[in-house]
């Protein structure tokens, strides 16, 4: 719209010299050619001059108005897809990096299961806020492949967060059971001190243990394999994103 707000000045100069040249130098030339210019003939096209000049100024800021709606509408929506751009890469990265890359599995345990359950729904409300993130973004962003980029990051961001998810709710479950099996254990270890009822809780405490200490380290065996398709459509996102602030970054 910019550029069809420059042409239409172009036009308007092309048009104020074809009428100085039709009004003026023609007539003149003519007439000079004649030797019949005379004071009044200067009078007369010092009028015309006059007249275009002030078409010409009038038509000016006509068009210096609406250059400036229109640059200002564009930027203004430029400004809304930034916005946009920006809300989801950061709702993305608290999804992903700050929710999933930075957590410390080994930091939970049977006597804090309730900050893992926390945490299992901070990254439910976190894919949520970047699902939101991303309707704005392709609402707002006028641009088919930053989109489809952002689509794409969003459902592998999601595929690695459900292998995450599946293996933070196992360890829930493991938690959960191995602080049931510790405290019956005690109870009855009290009670009895030694019992057959004990030895199996003591059993079934230290298997709940062993399934726990194999979860934290298949976790931490595959979570940078699983990362990577993600890292990857994110730097691919990143660079899209760079491309498109510099194709615009005259609005």
């Amino acid at each position: 719209m910019i550029k069809y707000i420059y042409l239409q000045y172009f036009l308007l100069f092309i048009n104020l010299i074809a009428t100085f040249y039709l009004i003026f130098f023609k007539d003149y030339l003519k007439k000079k050619g004649s030797n019949l210019a005379d004071k009044e003939d200067i009078s007369e096209i010092t009028e015309k001059i006059e007249l275009v000049k002030n078409i010409f100024t009038k038509e000016s800021e006509i068009l210096k108005k609406d250059l400036h709606v229109v640059a200002n509408k564009e930027i203004r929506n430029f400004n809304e897809e930034r916005n946009a751009i920006l809300n989801f890469f950061a709702a993305q990265t608290s999804w992903i990096e700050s929710g999933i890359i930075h957590l410390n599995i080994l930091e939970y345990n049977r006597e804090n299961i309730i900050n893992l359950t926390n945490k299992i729904q901070e990254l439910r409300s976190s894919y949520a806020q970047c699902s939101t993130m991303l309707s704005h973004l392709v609402l707002m962003v006028n641009s088919t492949k930053l989109v489809n980029d952002a689509g794409a990051l969003v459902l592998s961001s999601l595929e690695f967060s459900q292998w995450n998810h599946n293996i933070l709710r196992k360890l829930e479950v493991c938690l959960n059971t191995n602080k049931r099996f510790f405290d019956s254990f005690h109870i009855e270890f009290e009670k009895f001190k030694t019992s057959q009822l004990s030895e199996y809780f003591a059993k079934k405490e230290e298997e709940s243990r062993n399934e726990m200490h194999e979860l934290r380290n298949l976790y931490l065996k595959e979570i940078n394999q699983k990362y990577q398709s993600t890292l990857k459509l994110k730097a691919e996102f990143t660079q899209t994103v760079k491309e498109y602030f510099n194709e615009n970054r005259y609005l």
